[in-house]
């Protein structure tokens, strides 16, 4: 994509005008990096806000590790209830998660798309949105986490959850996840609904909040 593209959709690119929201990224990359240690691993994205939103902050995040020049990542959309990935990236997308743990016969290939940023696939939510509490937890979903994260040794993973406290997926997804982040909308979410959903959580894989305007 080229940089007015990039600045159309918010995505954030080396050299943009706005410094303080790439280093912003940037210093998110390098805290999430230093809390994983060696190899590759995967970080949950959900917002703690009503309703959809949240998945150009999981873009961007999941960009910022394909800024880096020794690492490449992957954002794995897993949001069936949203088409902001759609927005997101200029080749047009068909299947994804939930098509391929619905069908055994397809291949982890033939989910991987071009995001239009270097170094950065995307795999689309699917179109299997009725099920997806089902799927996320079938096995095969276990398998194909397992399979992305093995066969990639230098790829961040960042999965993009639905709303935290709106859907049970992402309680589900949270088991596939090494950390996860929460996004918390401008002017939505309360000191006391942070802290409630971290209680929630209940896990050491919280890794920390990102303030989305």
């Amino acid at each position: 994509m080229e940089r007015e593209q990039l600045r159309e959709r918010k995505i954030i690119y080396s050299g943009m005008p706005d410094k303080e929201v790439m280093d912003a990224y940037r210093e998110l990359r390098i805290q999430l990096r230093n809390r994983a240690g060696d190899g590759n691993f995967t970080v949950m994205f959900s917002s703690l806000g009503n309703g959809p939103g949240g998945l150009l902050t999981a873009f961007n995040l999941a960009a910022a590790f394909g800024l880096d020049s020794h690492t490449s990542a992957l954002l794995v959309d897993c949001d069936p209830y949203s088409n902001e990935l759609k927005g997101l990236v200029s080749c047009p997308m068909g299947a994804g998660v939930t098509d391929f743990v619905g069908h055994s016969s397809m291949t982890i290939k033939s989910i991987l798309y071009p995001s239009g940023v270097e170094r950065l696939t995307v795999i689309p939510a699917g179109t299997q949105a009725s099920s997806a509490v089902e799927l996320f937890s079938a096995v095969r979903m276990r398998e194909l986490i397992a399979e992305l994260k093995s066969r990639y040794p230098d790829r961040c993973i960042v999965l993009n959850a639905p709303p935290f406290r709106e859907s049970t997926e992402a309680r589900i997804l949270e088991r596939f996840a090494d950390q996860i982040v929460f996004g918390v909308p401008f002017g939505e979410v309360t000191g006391e609904i942070i802290a409630d959903s971290v209680d929630a959580l209940g896990s050491d894989k919280f890794s920390g909040l990102i303030f989305q305007e």
